[in-house]
């Protein structure tokens, strides 16, 4: 049994330039009026500002208490979250397709998009395995996890 977590990586950064940014704006657009440090409050951009980090907090705090983990067994897959579990036997999976997608580029890679046509439900399910930790083991992972439950592996680049 393989598990991998989610990474909130993304949302420590985010909030932290938003805090930044917001601390900075404040700072520079303030003034000092004798030894007081008055702030603009009238300002639009100080509640656009604000309003950025505390949404970016929110949603740091809510991906945090989630805890989303994907946890790959021998005959299911299950999409894990405090939240709700969703398992997916390898017999209600038709096909998965895993594709490149170029319009995403980081350092010049392009980052791969999974599909899981399943035979209940009408539209596949999308998975970014960029979003968890060891990307690159997870979709090896998946890979052979086809492979050994005789799971049909389509590849293709998108553009």
């Amino acid at each position: 049994m393989k598990i991998f977590k989610h990474k909130l990586d993304i949302y420590y950064i985010s909030g932290i330039a938003y805090g930044t940014i917001f601390l900075l704006y404040i700072i520079i657009s303030g003034g000092v009026i004798g030894e007081m440090f008055e702030v603009v409050w009238r300002d639009p951009i100080v509640y656009l500002l604000g309003i950025l980090w505390i949404v970016s907090i929110i949603a740091l705090i809510a991906m945090g208490i989630a805890k989303r983990k994907i946890i790959i067994d021998n005959k299911v897959i299950i999409f894990h979250s405090n939240l709700k579990e969703r398992i997916f036997n390898h017999e209600n999976i038709l096909w998965i397709s895993i594709a490149r997608e170029s319009k995403v580029r980081l350092k010049e890679i392009a980052l791969p998009v999974m599909k899981f046509k399943l035979k209940n439900r009408r539209r596949a399910l999308w998975l970014r395995p960029a979003g968890f930790e060891n990307s690159a083991e997870l979709v090896k992972e998946i890979k052979e996890w086809a492979k050994g439950n005789d799971i049909v592996i389509k590849s293709k680049k998108r553009k």
